[in-house]
């Protein structure tokens, strides 16, 4: 009896080992290869994964519109044709897989925002990770299942496509000059970041910049935001006072808000405004006209002297002779430069100034004066002696 009850024993030891072996094979199938998405073919699989690049920019903007080019290039498992993509574009990049297996890869990004007079482009990058799990699907083609996402190993950050953007905004100054036409005079206009480290046009430094430009208008430069910019940027705008006299500076300063959302498709949106309403950093000058003259140059920006030079004429007199024995203030005529007279003076036909007193003569006589004074003081002297002499005598 013993003999015949051990076979069925092992019998169903044999029979629940392969169930439970037929159980687990099925469910680690199931995990490594979801089949979502069938390729057909044989010897490898091919599949299209959709890419979207956007660009957005601030309505506020009204400088040229700069460029974006963007290069998508896999590394890794998977074999793939870099792709390029131009300002706001979708496309798609081939992946290949030479059969059945799990392949990860990296995307990586690399984007070129470039002003239209920049001297070099901003470069932008960002990379995705890739998980592939492809499978026969038993009809001789491949079961592909592909993942795609921010963080590697984080299911949270997986995305359904590549999403790559970013925004721009180049904010304007406009200059007005009131009381004068044709005025060359410039200025200094300053922009701040808020924080520092937000995004700054270039050229700037340590989160400021500033630019000199005359009537009319110029831009900051165009200034570029990613995923990393999330958030909101103040930018306060000012215009430095110069110094050039007949000129009133504008004092406004104005704030500049700039904010970067993230929409529920995964986009990045900006919206751009001024706290206090306004459309534009206007600046406006005002020269007063005081003693003639037409403003040029100066200013406080570069080259500029801040003053107007002032006429030599007979209300503004040079301040210092220039001619050697010539006497400031005084007017002479070409014939009396020659003996250097006084401008007016009458003169006889020898040249002297009729009732001048000469100035040679007077020093003679008054050392003729000084002779005789001592001559006749000899004279007393000698004869008191000869007095008191013929008295003892």
């Amino acid at each position: 009896m013993r003999k015949n009850k051990l076979p069925g024993r092992m019998k169903a030891a044999f029979l629940t080992a392969a169930l439970i072996g037929t159980t687990l094979m099925g469910t680690m199938t199931a995990q490594a290869a979801p089949e979502d998405k069938v390729v057909n073919g044989t010897g490898g699989a091919t599949v299209d994964l959709p890419i979207e690049q956007y660009f957005n920019i601030s309505t506020a903007a009204t400088a040229e519109r700069p460029t974006l080019t963007g290069t998508y290039s896999v590394s890794g498992d998977i074999t793939a044709a870099d792709v390029k993509l131009t300002d706001s574009q979708t496309g798609n990049i081939s992946l290949t897989f030479p059969g059945v297996g799990v392949y990860e890869a990296t995307l990586k990004i690399s984007a070129d925002a470039k002003s239209p007079f920049a001297s070099a482009p901003e470069t932008f990058t960002e990379e995705y990770y890739l998980t592939a799990y492809v499978k026969n699907d038993g009809k001789g083609g491949f079961i592909t299942d592909i993942t795609a996402a921010r963080t590697k190993d984080d299911p949270s950050t997986k995305v359904s496509q590549i999403l790559f953007g970013i925004c721009a905004d180049d904010p304007p100054v406009r200059k007005v000059i009131q009381g004068v036409t044709g005025s060359t005079e410039t200025f200094d206009f300053h922009m701040k970041a808020d924080p520092t480290s937000s995004p700054m046009p270039e050229g700037a430094s340590g989160g400021e910049k500033v630019v000199n430009a005359g009537e009319g208008g110029v831009e900051f430069g165009w200034m570029f935001y990613d995923k990393n910019d999330i958030g909101e940027h103040n930018y306060d705008i000012w215009e430095a006072a110069g110094s050039t006299p007949n000129w009133t500076y504008d004092s406004t300063r104005y704030t500049k808000k700039v904010n970067i959302t993230e929409g529920e498709d995964g986009k990045l949106a900006i919206a751009s405004v001024y706290t206090d309403g306004s459309n534009v950093a206007l600046f406006t000058n005002t020269f007063t006209e005081s003693g003639g003259g037409t403003p040029s140059g100066g200013g406080n920006g570069p080259g500029g002297g801040g003053r107007r030079s002032r006429p030599e004429t007979s209300n503004n007199p040079p301040t210092t002779p220039t001619t050697p024995g010539e006497v400031l203030g005084a007017t002479r005529d070409a014939a009396e430069d020659a003996g250097r007279g006084v401008l007016g003076a009458v003169r006889n036909p020898q040249g002297q100034v009729l009732g001048a007193v000469r100035t040679g003569d007077s020093s003679a006589m008054v050392t003729w004066a000084v002779i005789l004074m001592l001559a006749a003081s000899g004279i007393v002297g000698w004869f008191n002696m000869y007095q008191r002499r013929k008295r003892n005598i």
